[in-house]
């Protein structure tokens, strides 16, 4: 079970190559502007070709809300630039989108993948209105292992702590075909060590005061991520979050990323609806250290 969701992780990665090939094929006519290979984190760790990110801005006048999306490939392979398709996709309808690209494994491992995310969110944060983006309307998405670290920074809050954020930063979380259970990761050493796993782990860090959560996955996905897709829908309920869920009709792992952007594709119509809904409402006042909310 393990062996074929790995499997598929490493093949999506291929996909997602060729359908980025495909879109230099046909040209990108969208009005979309394309910012590439800004630098969200210049720490004495940084990797000069990962820690980056591309930025799709939407035609016309903002503020438009933020959507990062992290990329799939196993924790070890995969780029950016592979997943341009994605970026266009959302920022022809309306959404700022960083595609990020982070550091890999081997060279890496937990936690330092998730730190990596957490960095481009705070730069996002920080920089949105300098591209039309609502910092206060940020959302974090990605599929696979990207799906992985996009569940997991919305719901661990070491890691934008560590940035100098609260959970409270994002506004929605939006994983799709992820792994969240230890079980799932033991299938990759190179990125999480046994001793690891546990911390890893998003079902582990489920609780309340956490931000609304959409989780997707096709229904052609390997089961141990069908499954774990429901299981984490139904943890985060019970425990009071917000949270939906969608299996995509006549889509697997692989497809799932490849098809978005496609026409009429029930993923992206998706994806878009809860961005823009979530963004339309008025956030939850923050709470202050000792428990009161701050006003408006």
């Amino acid at each position: 079970m393990r062996s074929s969701w790995k499997h598929a992780a490493i093949a999506g990665t291929v996909a997602a190559a060729l359908a980025a090939f495909a879109l230099d094929a046909t040209g990108d006519d969208d009005g979309v502007t394309v910012k590439k290979d800004l630098s969200y984190y210049d720490g004495k760790d940084r990797d000069e070709k990962k820690n980056n990110l591309d930025l799709y801005v939407p035609k016309g006048d903002g503020p438009f809300p933020v959507l990062a999306w992290v990329h799939g490939g196993a924790w070890k392979m995969g780029d950016k630039a592979l997943f341009r398709h994605v970026g266009h996709a959302f920022a022809k309808e309306g959404i700022l989108t960083a595609i990020v690209g982070y550091r890999l494994s081997p060279g890496v491992k937990h936690p330092e993948h998730v730190r990596d995310v957490a960095r481009a969110l705070a730069w996002l944060k920080k920089h949105a209105k300098e591209h039309q983006g609502d910092q206060d309307a940020l959302f974090v998405s990605g599929q696979s292992s990207g799906g992985h670290l996009s569940a997991l920074v919305a719901l661990d809050p070491t890691y934008l702590k560590e940035q100098g954020l609260e959970l409270s930063a994002i506004r929605g979380a939006i994983p799709m075909s992820g792994p969240f259970g230890q079980l799932a990761l033991a299938a990759f050493p190179d990125a999480f060590p046994a001793e690891t796993r546990e911390d890893a782990a998003p079902l582990n860090h489920v609780g309340k005061d956490k931000p609304p959560f959409f989780v997707t996955w096709g229904d052609d996905d390997p089961p141990n991520l069908r499954i774990g897709g429901k299981v984490l829908t139904a943890k985060l309920e019970e425990a009071g979050v917000k949270a939906k869920s969608l299996e995509v009709k006549d889509r697997g792992h692989i497809t799932i990323v490849t098809k978005i952007g496609s026409e009429k594709d029930e993923l992206t119509e998706a994806v878009v609806k809860f961005v823009k809904d979530t963004a339309a409402e008025k956030p939850k006042a923050e709470k202050t250290e000792t428990g009161e909310k701050k006003k408006d």
